[in-house]
């Protein structure tokens, strides 16, 4: 359960970030995300919440018609005790904090409640799809194009090929996007990324967490 709220969290605070980087708008977030991954360090769940906390902000107002993210502006609000509590936990059980057996049963109960209020405060991701553009071509002369995709849905690693028309000359091959109700597509690196994991050899959504050597 806590994996899976983190995993959310994550997420949203992810496609914010990406969405505000698209539209020019810097965030502290992401700069303290940066200074992190500068010292060695990775992302945490207090980082996403900061960074949800962010998007409430007057300046990402401009954002509201993308991606519904009025929505995604206003979950931290809607959710703001059930996200506070699945921090907590999570916190607790990092630094070994850990929950006596006595209350084990309760705050499992009260857990699953709170993780299950966040993912219905973040349905309205339902709506857009998290695709890889796996190739791409285009029409210099007649401006457009077409893209080949799978979209990331569901539970298996294996999802069919889709074609859509795009507009822009310069949509990505390998790279993740997300897309929105009227069909428009938004870049999510460098925050997410696409590619088979090395361990399990599955295709799998990876965000930074640390800056290789190699």
């Amino acid at each position: 359960q806590l994996d899976v709220a983190e995993q959310l969290l994550g997420y949203l605070a992810l496609a914010g970030l990406a969405l505000a980087r698209e539209s020019g708008i810097e965030t502290a977030a992401a700069g303290t995300i940066r200074a992190k991954l500068g010292r060695g360090e990775g992302p945490t769940v207090g980082d996403w919440h900061n960074a949800l906390l962010e998007f409430q902000g007057r300046k990402f107002a401009v954002l509201d018609n993308a991606l519904g993210l009025a929505e995604l502006r206003s979950f931290a609000q809607r959710c703001e005790s059930a996200i506070r509590y699945v921090v907590r936990v999570r916190n607790d059980e990092a630094h070994q904090r850990r929950v006596d057996e006595v209350d084990l049963p309760e705050v499992c109960k009260t857990l699953a409640r709170e993780v299950e209020s966040l993912f219905q405060g973040a349905d309205f991701l339902a709506d857009v799809s998290l695709i890889l553009v796996e190739d791409t071509r285009w029409d210099a002369l007649r401006g457009t194009g077409e893209a080949t995709y799978r979209r990331l849905a569901g539970d298996h690693p294996v999802v069919p090929a889709e074609h859509i028309s795009v507009a822009e000359s310069n949509v990505e091959r390998g790279s993740l996007y997300i897309r929105d109700l009227s069909g428009a597509l938004h870049l999510m690196r460098p925050f997410m990324i696409g590619m088979t994991c090395p361990i399990c050899r599955a295709l799998s959504v990876f965000h930074v967490d640390g800056i290789g050597t190699r």
